[in-house]
């Protein structure tokens, strides 16, 4: 298991309509997330995109027609190494924080409302909105430049009474079983970048 920091429209996206902000686009995307229950980015494609091959094929013809950016990278990444069961953390564009469980594997939207909120690469997700006070200081000041990424140690609860008051404040996230839950932070806690 592993914590992620995913950057939720990092620069509030293209906006698509006129008349309407980048934090109009930011706010669209979270909503977006928040009713659907996801996480994702954007990065979408024209025409069908069905699986994970055409997907790719896509984007390397893109990369190819294009010149040198290559946003593949996060897209992998956010398919490949993010596994169900990850935490990851994001911060709205109202700076609040959401911690998130991922609970499915991979898929791309082509709703039309995913593709207005730019939210096409998604992952199923169990989020919860957190406290300010309850989110630990190496996630509140993190800073980094891609989309989504693996975090080094983040200070979690790890006494009993912490993690005992954390599954009675956001049990929808976590574990109810309290010593699993123990051994699921002490884990978190020797989380490693990679």
């Amino acid at each position: 298991m592993h914590i992620w920091w995913l950057y939720l429209r990092p620069t509030g996206g293209t906006p698509t309509d006129p008349g309407e902000t980048r934090t109009d686009q930011a706010e669209r995307a979270q909503e977006f997330c928040r009713k659907h229950s996801v996480l994702g980015m954007g990065w979408s494609v024209e025409g069908g995109v069905l699986s994970w091959n055409d997907y790719r094929k896509f984007r390397e013809r893109r990369r190819k027609e294009h010149g040198p950016y290559d946003d593949s990278g996060n897209v992998n990444r956010w398919k490949e190494q993010v596994s169900i069961g990850d935490l990851v953390w994001t911060k709205t564009e109202d700076r609040q924080f959401w911690l998130a469980r991922i609970t499915g594997d991979w898929h791309y939207d082509l709703s039309s409302a995913a593709m207005k909120a730019d939210m096409v690469n998604q992952r199923p997700a169990m989020i919860v909105e957190i406290d300010k006070k309850d989110v630990p200081s190496a996630v509140a000041e993190h800073s980094h430049r891609r989309t989504v990424h693996k975090m080094g140690e983040v200070d979690l609860p790890h006494e009993k009474s912490q993690v005992a008051d954390a599954v009675v404040r956001y049990p929808n996230l976590l574990p109810q079983n309290l010593e699993h839950h123990c051994a699921l932070w002490q884990r978190l806690r020797g989380a490693s970048s990679e």
